[in-house]
């Protein structure tokens, strides 16, 4: 597998999300404080969508 940055792709995602042509998969919206906690769940699996940390 090959990873590079592409900033010109992530803006356009970014902006499509933003206006509600794509959907972000959020598990869970989580304060910081609780990030071992996020870590951990993911660490289990099966977790659909991604944890979001709040300052």
């Amino acid at each position: 597998m090959v990873v590079r940055s592409d900033g010109l792709r992530s803006s356009g995602l970014l902006a499509c999300t933003a206006s509600g042509r794509l959907t972000a998969c959020v598990h869970a919206a989580l304060p910081l404080a609780q990030a071992a906690d996020a870590h951990r769940a993911v660490a289990k699996g099966r977790v659909r969508g991604r944890y979001v940390l709040t300052p």
